[in-house]
């Protein structure tokens, strides 16, 4: 629908232990699949089929999950001078309008720079089973996605949480339902 459209995947905690279980436990097959047979992440993934960017700035010698948070913080891409994409919300920080995924829970809020104006923050939704096995007690996760429209010229953003349930979504004043 969309043939010209810009997709960048930005890795987060997840995909990051994916890539420190290739680095730590087997250092060898990592070698073997990067430099012999020439499987990359990406290629892992899918993504250059799709023609997908992947944005890894991560430092893969992190250890403890404070110094992971750290090197995940660097994993961010900024858009026109004024909207961050990141997994952690260290970009609320850089007074931008932007958002991030981490926290799986829709949330938007507004600030105020004096140099910049206004600007919004979403923390965006997730989207995987709310009932996985490795989640335990009560879910505490939203399910959806965040719309985000740029005026590129005026470097204005407009942020648009979109909450959903495992059977019926409302986006944009059209209803949708699952058909099983």
């Amino acid at each position: 629908m969309c043939p010209n459209a810009q997709i960048d995947f930005i890795i987060g905690n997840h995909e990051f232990r994916l890539m420190k279980l290739l680095a730590d436990k087997t250092p060898y097959l990592q070698v073997l699949l990067s430099e012999v047979i020439e499987l990359s992440l990406s290629k892992i993934f899918g993504l250059d089929e799709y023609e997908i960017n992947l944005i890894s700035k991560v430092d893969l010698t992190a250890s403890a999950k404070s110094d992971i948070n750290i090197e995940l913080q660097k994993n961010y891409r900024i858009y026109w001078d004024c909207f961050v994409a990141c997994h952690i919300p260290i970009g609320s920080l850089m007074n931008l309008s932007g958002t991030n995924g981490h926290h799986h829970k829709a949330e938007l809020r507004s600030g105020f720079d004096i140099l910049r104006g206004s600007f919004t923050w979403m923390q965006t939704p997730g989207m995987h089973d709310l009932n996985a096995e490795y989640i335990d007690g009560p879910i505490q996760w939203n399910l959806g996605f965040g719309l985000t429209y740029i005026n590129t010229k005026l470097k204005q953003v407009i942020q648009h949480p979109v909450s959903i349930h495992p059977d019926w979504a409302m986006v944009n004043g059209v209803y949708y339902e699952r058909k099983i």
